[in-house]
């Protein structure tokens, strides 16, 4: 393991913040310091068409681009109960390196040498400390929750490790990572692949990306019995009466790991525990101890969203992103997890494909240049309360035509499509015969 020395810490993160709402530069203000770390001020971006000038504060080591009084109220109400948790559940334990890795296989310690890492969820930053001391050039967890407060305790005497606390539907940073992880974050979003999608889009082409979520196969006696019970009351309770409540199920969990499913799976060659129930997941967990199983049970307890994905979605993100060297594995029987390399930027000199009726370079162009794209038509995946996700897939009748947003607000039907088409007839050479007034023009 790398030790990495303490440094300037926030000076090293500046060079990577912008604005989130125009992607512009910031400058720091009225810096409070201890030490080398900044611990209040206030970041100023003067760019954007964004008045009055966008601020966002420093205050105790942290950067803070988000509150929880400014987002979506069920966004709001996950982030509060993951926030106590993780400023409650503060405890290490020497088996997280092991778990992690697990969670992101195939990726290895070796991987983070020299790359700038940016962790989608950082919790009480358990996984932003371990990237960070693997030798990571700079490694930043963002969280939209209280728990950057315990992330920033954790980290904060690693040179190489910033906490920001952001939403990661709108994170302040360019598109400059090498790599980026989040797991088990995803899963408990009001979207998860909106922000699965916002958190990929900050790598750089070339860049790599892993991902760890639940999956829906294996885990429907979870959305059948355990699902309505955490929606309809344990999420409904405060925290700190569910830390006592959840003590009872980690007593019997507790039991079970460490009375049947640990010796089971030590005894011979473990054939006997393969007929338990759920037996992967319970004996990968029945090593640690009360307090991280406690976490567990409370952590599957406190969380007002949460998602079961399927192979089949899970796929569908990895390959919407053009990505290469797609790996998705199953974990411990109950979830899923997928590494890839984000495809490089298209060769300035290589050829695209253009089919005939949009090539404007000569007579055949007839449509707009977004015709392939309309014709294959849009996705719709609802996610269901019951964790499931619904897809369906939409696509333009024969002879529709679409306006672009700039052009709709002039033509705001096709009565006034038609008659300015009609007035650009009598320039077009060999015209053909005018339809009649009559004729219905495009919906």
């Amino acid at each position: 393991m790398l030790e990495v020395p303490t440094k300037d810490v926030k000076d090293s993160l500046l060079q990577y913040l912008r604005c989130p709402g125009c992607g512009g530069g910031l400058d720091l203000e009225a810096a409070h310091r201890e030490g080398a770390e900044i611990m209040e001020g206030e970041l100023i971006c003067r760019g954007g068409d964004h008045p009055p000038t966008n601020r966002f504060p420093i205050t105790r080591g942290i950067p803070r681009f988000a509150s929880l009084d400014k987002v979506a109220s069920d966004k709001a109400a996950t982030a509060a109960s993951f926030g106590w948790q993780w400023t409650h559940f503060t405890q290490a334990d020497e088996r997280y390196a092991e778990q992690f890795l697990g969670w992101i296989a195939p990726v290895r310690p070796e991987f983070f040498k020299d790359k700038v890492v940016l962790e989608g969820g950082c919790g009480k930053g358990r996984h932003t400390q371990l990237a960070a001391r693997w030798g990571a050039r700079d490694v930043i967890g963002i969280d939209l929750s209280e728990a950057v407060e315990s992330a920033f305790a954790a980290t904060r005497e690693l040179a190489n490790a910033h906490v920001v606390q952001a939403d990661i539907y709108n994170l302040p940073f360019p598109r400059i990572f090498d790599y980026a992880f989040s797991v088990g974050v995803l899963h408990h979003l009001p979207d998860p692949r909106a922000g699965f999608e916002s958190l990929v889009a900050k790598v750089k082409p070339g860049g790599h990306f892993s991902v760890w979520v639940y999956g829906a196969e294996n885990n429907e006696w979870i959305t059948r019995w355990i699902n309505p019970l955490r929606e309809g009351l344990t999420s409904r309770i405060s925290p700190r009466a569910l830390l006592h409540l959840s003590k009872l199920p980690t007593v019997m969990l507790y039991l079970a790991t460490k009375l049947i499913y640990r010796p089971l799976n030590h005894l011979g060659n473990g054939a006997l525990a393969q007929h338990l129930f759920y037996n992967d997941y319970l004996n990968a967990i029945s090593g640690f101890g009360w307090r991280e199983q406690h976490t567990i049970v409370f952590d599957h307890l406190v969380a007002p969203t949460a998602f079961y994905i399927s192979r089949e979605e899970f796929a569908d993100w990895l390959r919407e992103t053009g990505a290469r060297n797609v790996q998705i594995s199953w974990h411990n029987k109950n979830s899923w997890r997928g590494e890839s390399m984000k495809k490089t930027k298209t060769s300035k000199n290589k050829k695209v494909e253009m089919r005939s009726e949009y090539d404007f370079a000569g007579k055949t162009g007839v449509r707009g240049k977004y015709y392939q794209d309309y014709r294959r038509g849009h996705t719709v995946r609802i996610h269901k309360a019951n964790g499931t996700v619904a897809t369906q897939h939409f696509t333009l009748q024969e002879g529709a035509v679409m306006l672009e947003p700039d052009v709709r607000k002039f033509f705001p039907n096709s009565e006034s499509v038609n008659k300015a088409l009609r007035s650009l007839i009598s320039l077009i050479p060999d015209k053909p015969t005018r339809r009649r007034a009559t004729d219905e023009g495009p919906d």
